[in-house]
């Protein structure tokens, strides 16, 4: 494969080539306020509140709970309210110049988030990658630097391509590797279904793009063991910006629509 090469399987509806000129959500007024909250229920709160028009009502949001990071004692006082809303909020502080460009999240009892970070160490230069969990965890991303932001391709083969010697990721990365991992470990197909769901800042489809591959997973999954059960019956990395080929042969797998209105092996390590 080509050095320059970061592949996405594509899905219809889904652009690919999308790229956007800031990773900075400063286009709507919502998603630049909640962008970088590490807490998942304090961000969807905080969303919902203003997109209902609440604020309008009941007047501005308390800017305690917007806060990127809250102090030990308020996520201990959330966290008796529900176990979900630590969810996010044992995330790595923010480093200078970072922000949340996707992440995802795993319905766990605590609600298991992972994000995705990019930093800009000065004006002009160049875009870093990290990948963080909540337990320290030792993730190395599919791309780990870039000139410019990553098109909406690149930000997936970062995704998929994620690895790490402290968990099975079964070379898939974050999201289709856990579902991997889950149902090889005997997770029930119909639990996996609503398990995992994505989030892309400026990246606006990148939810309902990982939703249309982590059911095709699951749909075949399903297929297969329903085979199995018929048969018993039976029986008795440095690359360009410019140039690169964002997306192609996706192994054959055929995507359904989105819902109307709606990799490589190889590892590449950062996009010139």
């Amino acid at each position: 494969m080509p050095r320059n090469s970061h592949t996405a399987p594509a899905v219809p509806g889904i652009d690919l080539d999308f790229r956007p000129t800031s990773y900075w959500a400063d286009n709507d007024p919502v998603s630049a306020i909640v962008q970088n909250i590490k807490g998942q229920n304090r961000r969807q709160m905080a969303r919902d509140f203003m997109a209902d028009g609440m604020d309008q009502v009941l007047g501005p949001i308390d800017e305690h709970y917007v806060q990127d990071t809250l102090q030990p004692v308020d996520v201990q006082q959330l966290g008796r309210l529900h176990p979900r809303f630590y969810g996010g909020e044992y995330l790595p502080d923010y480093r200078a110049g970072e922000v949340e460009i996707a992440r995802v999240v795993q319905a766990t009892s605590t609600q298991d988030v992972f994000t995705v970070r990019a930093r800009r160490v000065s004006p002009g230069g160049r875009f870093y990658y990290r990948v963080e969990d909540e337990y320290d965890t030792n993730f190395v991303p599919g791309i780990r630097s870039s000139r410019t932001p990553l098109s909406f391709a690149q930000l997936v083969h970062l995704i998929d391509n994620v690895s790490s010697d402290e968990c099975e990721l079964a070379g898939e990365g974050l999201v289709v590797g856990w579902i991997t991992c889950s149902l090889d470990n005997g997770q029930d197909v119909t639990d996996l279904r609503s398990f995992i769901s994505v989030e892309g800042a400026v990246f606006e489809q990148l939810g309902a793009y990982y939703d249309v591959r982590a059911t095709a997973v699951l749909d075949e999954w399903e297929a297969a063991l329903r085979g199995d059960d018929d048969d018993d019956h039976d029986d008795g990395e440095d690359a360009d910006d410019e140039g690169d080929d964002d997306h192609g042969d996706d192994g054959g797998q055929d995507y359904a629509p989105l819902p109307t209105p709606a990799p490589s092996a190889e590892v590449h390590y950062s996009v010139h």
